[in-house]
């Protein structure tokens, strides 16, 4: 409640950055750093913020060669859910991968065409379910669409709600 300073880490630069705290109330930070050369992938790294100014590093993997639009660690830790895109694609598509924390390895993937350099996804308070938001037809207006809920323990499509993902709030019920 005194709103003080409990610790400062010096990192280098990132994108995509995602903090949780995991079960046993270590804090994690989830980023990928830097602008990759031409063709090469982007590096992702996990890591545990201990003490201050102490840095440990959990789990590092390269992924997607252009662009890496959205990145997050669910709020209990487990998971990690990005979006990106492959510059060896031609048919500009994008894809949604759920990755398990500890590992690295990939648990779900899909891809999907969409015309504009952004998306939308969001992963519930509880770290259960998470949400990819797709535009109206020929526009770049989320509201106007709607979002795909996916359960994140097996990757199975649970429904497809109206509106965009940010419309359906942490506090609202996703089940």
């Amino acid at each position: 409640e005194t709103r003080n300073t409990i610790g400062h880490w010096s990192l280098p630069a990132g994108i995509c950055q995602s903090l949780a705290y995991a079960a046993d109330v270590r804090l994690l930070l989830f980023q990928t750093e830097s602008e990759p050369p031409p063709g090469t992938n982007r590096i992702c790294h996990l890591r545990e913020l201990v003490g201050t100014d102490q840095v440990r590093s959990l789990l590092s993997f390269a992924v997607f060669n252009e662009r890496l639009f959205r990145a997050e660690i669910t709020p209990d830790a487990r998971h990690l859910v990005l979006c990106g895109r492959s510059r060896t694609d031609p048919t500009n598509q994008h894809t949604l991968e759920l990755r398990n924390a500890a590992t690295g390895r990939v648990l779900f993937a899909t891809n999907y065409l969409y015309a504009w350099n952004h998306d939308e996804f969001g992963v519930d308070p509880t770290g259960r379910l998470f949400g990819r938001g797709a535009c109206k037809a020929g526009t770049n207006d989320l509201t106007q669409g709607h979002t795909t809920l996916w359960r994140i323990a097996d990757a199975t499509v649970l429904d497809t709600v109206a509106g965009a993902v940010n419309s359906h709030s942490p506090g609202a019920d996703w089940r």
